[in-house]
C-alpha cells in the first residue's frame, strides 16, 4: 500500500547526463569497467544508458520495500481495528481535507504555515470527531516514518550507483602519460573529492536507517491509544542510543544486534559527522600493471575486532589492513539490507493478534 505510492529504483539524475553518448556498461568493483558480462560469482553494477542501474548477486529492494508496505498494514490494523475502518475514513475525506491533513507540515505540496495547519485542524474537528482526526494524523505520521526509511534506502543505492560510476567513468582518471603508468600512485582530483564525500553520506545514511528503524520500533512497542489530542509520536527525539529501552533490543541478525559490524558503521559515521574525514586529505590509490589500470581504490583506516577505529594519542587513521572500500561496499550493503529484513519480521511478528 504505502498510500499508494510507487517505489522504484533507478539511478540518480547525475547519471542521465549525454545519454545519447553512453553504453551499457558492467561497473567493477575495481574501477575497471566492462562491456562483457562478468561472471555469476563477481559483484558489478549493470548501467544502461537510460540512467538504470542494478546491483549483481543477492540485492532485491522491491521485496525489503513490499516488507515495509507489509509493517504499515500491520500497524494500520493494531491502531484502527482493521483496515477497512482505515479506508472507509480515508474515502469520506475530500481533496483539500486529504491534502491538508497528508501533506501539511510533511512536504511542500501544499503552502501552509504551522498557523494555516492549527486553524485547519481546529476547523476540520468541528466537523468531525476529533479523535478519528487525531488517529488520522497520528497514523500519516507512522507512515512518514516508514516512508522516510524507504526513501533512505533507496538513497543509499543511488549514492552506490554513483560512487561506482564515477569510480570506473571519470575523466579525471584518464590521459594519464604512460611512463607515469607504474605501480601504485596517488590520484587527488574533484573526483576523488566526489568520491570520497558520496562514501561519507553512505556512511552517514546507513547510521540514519539505525536511527529510523529505532523510530519504528518505538512506536510498534509504545504505540499511543489516547487520542483526545493530537499525540507526540512515542518516538519522537529518540536515537539508535535510546534503543535498550526497547523489547527488540539485542535480537539476534536484527539491526539491533550490537556487534562489530553496527559499530564499525557508527565509528565511520562519527568521525565524518564530526571532523569530516577518514584521511588529512581525499584520495584515491591506482596501480597499473604492464602499463595498464589494474585497480583503482578508496583506502578505509583499521578498525579493531569490535568495529572501533584503532587509535594511538592523537592519531587515528592507520592502514596497516588495506581496506579498500570499494570492494566491501557490496557486502556492506547486503548485510545490512539482510538486518533490515530480519528486523521488519521480528517487529511484524510483535503485532501478531
Amino acid at each position: 500500500m504505502m498510500e499508494d505510492r510507487i517505489l522504484k529504483t533507478k539511478a540518480d539524475p547525475s547519471l542521465n547526463t549525454e545519454q545519447s553518448e553512453k553504453k551499457a556498461i558492467f561497473l567493477g568493483l575495481d574501477g575497471i569497467p566492462t562491456t562483457i558480462l562478468p561472471s555469476t560469482d563477481i559483484d558489478y553494477l549493470f548501467y544502461n544508458p537510460t540512467g538504470h542501474w542494478s546491483f549483481s548477486n543477492s540485492f532485491c529492494l522491491e521485496n525489503l520495500f513490499s516488507c515495509y508496505d507489509s509493517l504499515y498494514s500491520k500497524f494500520i490494523n493494531k491502531l484502527w481495528g482493521n483496515m477497512k475502518e482505515y479506508n472507509d475514513f480515508k474515502k469520506c475525506l475530500d481533496l483539500d481535507t486529504w491534502r491538508i491533513l497528508f501533506d501539511s507540515g510533511r512536504n511542500p505540496e501544499i503552502s501552509f504555515s504551522k498557523l494555516d495547519f492549527s486553524r485547519s485542524i481546529d476547523t476540520i474537528r468541528n466537523h468531525r470527531s476529533k479523535g478519528v482526526i487525531y488517529k488520522f494524523l497520528y497514523t500519516i505520521d507512522f507512515y512518514t516514518l516508514i516512508s522516510n526509511v524507504v526513501e533512505v534506502t533507496k538513497e543509499i543505492f543511488y549514492l552506490t550507483g554513483d560512487f561506482y560510476y564515477i569510480l570506473n567513468c571519470s575523466s579525471d582518471f584518464t590521459g594519464l602519460p604512460d611512463q607515469n603508468k607504474v605501480g601504485i600512485r596517488t590520484s587527488k582530483s574533484p573526483a576523488a573529492n566526489k568520491l570520497v564525500a558520496l562514501m561519507a553520506l553512505i556512511y552517514i545514511r546507513l547510521h540514519s536507517l539505525l536511527d529510523y528503524h529505532t523510530k519504528l520500533a518505538y512506536e510498534i512497542e509504545k504505540t499511543q491509544t489516547n487520542f483526545e489530542k493530537y499525540p507526540r509520536l512515542s518516538s519522537k527525539n529518540k536515537l539508535y542510543s535510546d534503543r535498550k529501552k526497547l523489547n527488540i533490543n539485542g535480537s539476534k541478525g536484527t539491526l539491533f544486534q550490537k556487534d562489530a559490524f553496527i559499530v564499525e558503521i557508527e565509528s565511520y559515521r562519527n568521525e565524518l559527522i564530526h571532523n569530516s574525514l577518514l584521511d588529512d586529505e581525499p584520495r584515491i590509490y591506482e596501480r597499473y600493471e604492464n602499463n595498464q589500470l589494474a585497480e583503482r581504490y578508496l583506502l578505509l583506516p583499521d578498525v579493531d575486532k569490535n568495529g572501533q577505529l584503532e587509535s594511538y594519542i592523537n592519531r587515528k587513521f592507520f592502514y596497516s589492513n588495506e581496506r579498500k572500500f570499494n570492494y566491501i561496499l557490496p557486502d556492506l550493503l547486503r548485510i545490512f539490507q539482510e538486518r533490515q529484513l530480519k528486523t521488519l519480521q521480528v517487529l511484524s511478528q510483535s503485532m501478531q493478534p
